[in-house]
């Protein structure tokens, strides 16, 4: 990692940039480390797709970015990683002293979201706590009770309904590497072999070269559900700086308000969760966006500016 520590040394990242990027090639090294040669090209892979980034992004988001390329530079030792992870999947309670505890859930991310999903359905009904008082933790933490416990009059039929929830997960692929795949021979074609693997492919034109997605513009101030999912599948997470909320769960925004004549265009909308959005709307933050790169600048009221580069598109890891 040498690359990473003159940057280090040049002062282009910081120290805790450098060890994210330690810790992305100690887990390498764990999985290729009998192969010193196949080890020093997985370290000088992830540090040609992050360096560069790693000057720019938080270590959060470094972090998440280190993640995904190490599942992608070594996808055997990826899939060993999850198979022993599996057998750490399990419930256990911890009691607290003021009689409370916790009650935690290790389980795939598919089937956690599932279960959150349900449990806010239930919680946002107000079937089970009327109590105005009560925090949503509360509606929550009596939501999961309920449907744990199999108490269906407790929850009500219609709540019974909203938590009916189903999983959904954004794959953004390459036609190239879709049709490569499509007869099987790769991941691609495997999930779309398999019969127990329901699919809904959507397509989304981005320029060939960039990676960038094009959009024509709307007329109205109104969102459409189209245009929604189009800043969704781009955006991927809310555009505040560092933080890593799913676009899905976040709210779209115009880039320049449409008071002061901004567009309700792919170019002038971006994600952000509710709570950035109220600092933008009402804390004297302000946004920039390139339509051109993607990349998102914030000024802070207190005149710190703070760069957002767009998400690059995921890698592909077979199962």
């Amino acid at each position: 990692m040498r690359r990473t520590l003159d940057a280090l040394a040049a002062g282009l990242i910081t120290e805790a940039h450098a060890k994210v990027m330690a810790e992305g090639a100690d887990v390498l090294h764990r999985s290729l480390g009998a192969d010193a040669d196949a080890f020093e090209r997985s370290c000088a892979t992830l540090q040609d797709r992050l360096l560069a980034r790693a000057e720019s992004c938080t270590r959060s988001q470094l972090r998440r970015a280190v993640r995904a390329a190490v599942a992608a530079i070594d996808a055997a030792g990826e899939r060993e990683r999850r198979r022993q992870a599996r057998a750490q999947v399990d419930v256990c309670v911890y009691p607290d002293d003021d009689g409370l505890s916790v009650l935690m859930a290790r389980m795939t991310t598919v089937d956690a979201t599932r279960v959150l999903a349900a449990v806010n359905a239930v919680a946002a009904s107000g079937t089970l706590i009327t109590d105005c008082d009560a925090t949503l933790g509360e509606r929550r933490a009596a939501a999961l009770l309920a449907l744990a416990t199999g108490t269906p009059d407790e929850v009500g039929p219609q709540a019974q309904a909203r938590a009916q929830v189903r999983a959904e997960v954004q794959v953004t692929v390459a036609l190239a590497d879709l049709l490569d795949g499509a007869d099987g021979s790769g991941p691609i074609g495997a999930l779309l072999g398999d019969p127990t693997v329901p699919i809904m492919l959507r397509r989304l034109v981005t320029d060939p070269l960039t990676g960038r997605a094009l959009d024509l513009g709307r007329r109205r101030y109104e969102v459409s559900e189209a245009l929604r999912r189009w800043i969704v599948a781009r955006d991927r997470t809310c555009r505040f700086p560092g933080c890593s909320r799913r676009a899905a769960a976040c709210q779209v925004d115009h880039v320049t308000a449409w008071s002061d004549e901004g567009a309700t265009d792919a170019a002038n909308l971006h994600a952000l969760c509710t709570r950035h959005h109220q600092l933008k709307t009402h804390a004297g933050w302000e946004v920039r966006r390139d339509d051109g790169t993607g990349l998102t600048v914030w000024s802070s009221p207190a005149g710190r500016t703070y760069w957002v580069d767009p998400d690059p598109p995921p890698e592909i890891v077979a199962a």
